[in-house]
């Protein structure tokens, strides 16, 4: 597999059971679907030694425009959208929308790792947002304008079953 960043050949490693393609030049890594949540708690051994082992290639590795888009290391014509990995849209993250695969740039994880480091953590931060957002007054100026156009679309379908003669069914 070729590094989406710099094109050189990624190491494949194995971490716990989970098999990381790891980039020597730039330090990052791509995960499969579903493997980052196995590996972003800080709790979790694997994710501790794969940021142990990231941390290590970025010793030596070079600077990359982490702005660019990627095609995907997985299916090389799919490119990849960059998505918030967090509530607060704090950290993009790279992520395959043909195969669910993840691409996290040197740093990415031990960054994730600290700012979330359980699920808790992680749910107490969404809590935050949706309250914040609930209580944004142009959110609940449209909530109330949705709220009104709702009321009118009833009122017209009544009128129309009223108008409309029901037929019984046989």
């Amino acid at each position: 597999m070729q590094c989406p960043r710099d094109g050189h050949a990624m190491l494949h490693e194995w971490f716990g059971d989970i098999a990381v393609d790891l980039c020597p030049a730039c330090a990052g890594c791509w995960l499969d679907a579903h493997e980052l949540a196995r590996l972003d708690d800080a709790a979790e051994c694997a994710g501790a030694a794969l940021v142990d082992r990231i941390e290590a290639l970025r010793a030596d590795a070079r600077p990359v425009d982490t702005g660019a888009r990627l095609a995907s290391p997985a299916d090389p014509e799919v490119v990849m959208m960059r998505r918030f990995a967090d509530p607060e849209g704090t950290f993009e993250i790279d992520e395959c929308p043909a195969t669910g695969g993840i691409w996290l740039d040197a740093g990415e994880l031990a960054a994730l790792r600290r700012r979330f480091p359980d699920e808790a953590t992680r749910e107490e931060a969404t809590r935050v947002v949706i309250e914040r957002v609930m209580a944004c007054p142009e959110f609940r100026a449209a909530r109330s304008r949705e709220a009104d156009e709702l009321a009118g679309t009833s009122r017209v379908a009544r009128l129309l079953g009223w108008l409309t003669p029901r037929r019984d069914a046989a």
